[in-house]
């Protein structure tokens, strides 16, 4: 097969009537003007998306050699990668399990830049550019060991965001010094540094939080890592981490 020798010869067949499918005409969709979607009229595609996460790089977009080197280099497995014009990336897995192992795994990072990742929620608007949910390694730490069941973690958990796994030693219990665990956090909510328990002796325990790896967040301009030199002095970022952050600069520019 001949290379094609100019870029818009690759699209050549993008709008060819033969090999693209055909639509259907809806008569009283015409005639009213509204249109309702049902879960029927979507299924053909829902598989592909619950396969799916998205995310962005919190700084100058990175080439797409570099995206694809975390593919093959730290995530050892079969990804799609699309990259939207907004900045989003949407990294389409071949199974759910390994999925899970790279939001698991993570923090990411491009060239030293933060690779934020999320889940997709079903019907993510991929137009915006606010990314307010983050997935954040938190830690318990010294949290009593009678507490570190499922159950216990999760709703402990919950306090803060929605849960999704601990790591392997709080698992095992073969770390006792703090339990660790994976949780979705929205940055608009505050995230407290401590957290009281009530125990089953009518005791109540202040458990301390510890989180990981948590971005600076903008609340006046709900973006991440932006920079305040087009802000008045009224415009104050709050600097979530006060445990030690990684840096991050401005917000998902369009990919080149």
């Amino acid at each position: 097969m001949t290379a094609p020798s100019k870029w818009r010869d690759l699209f050549a067949s993008n709008q060819n009537p033969g090999v693209c499918p055909k639509l259907l005409h809806y008569s009283e969709i015409s005639t009213i003007k509204t249109c309702t979607l049902l879960n029927d009229d979507l299924a053909s595609h829902s598989d592909i998306w619950n396969l799916c996460i998205v995310g962005f790089v919190a700084s100058k977009f990175p080439s797409c050699k570099a995206l694809s080197n975390i593919i093959s280099d730290t995530w050892h497995c079969e990804v799609k990668l699309t990259i939207h014009e907004s900045g989003w990336l949407v990294y389409q897995f071949k199974n759910v399990d390994d999925k899970l192992v790279v939001l698991a795994e993570g923090p990411y990072s491009v060239y030293g830049r933060p690779l934020l990742l999320q889940l997709m929620s079903e019907y993510f608007n991929i137009s915006t550019k606010n990314m307010t949910k983050v997935l954040v390694w938190v830690k318990f730490p010294n949290l009593p060991l009678k507490c570190w069941s499922i159950q216990g973690l999760s709703k402990i958990s919950c306090v803060l965001g929605k849960p999704l796994q601990s790591d392997k030693l709080t698992a095992t219990m073969e770390r006792l010094s703090f339990a660790r665990v994976l949780i979705e956090l929205d940055l608009l909510d505050e995230l407290p540094s401590s957290i009281p328990i009530c125990l089953p002796n009518g005791t109540t325990l202040n458990q301390s939080v510890v989180y990981e790896t948590l971005p600076r967040f903008y609340k006046h301009c709900r973006v991440l890592g932006h920079s305040t030199g087009a802000y008045t002095k009224f415009s104050t970022p709050v600097d979530l981490d006060k445990k030690g952050s990684s840096d991050t600069a401005a917000p998902p520019t369009s990919p080149p």
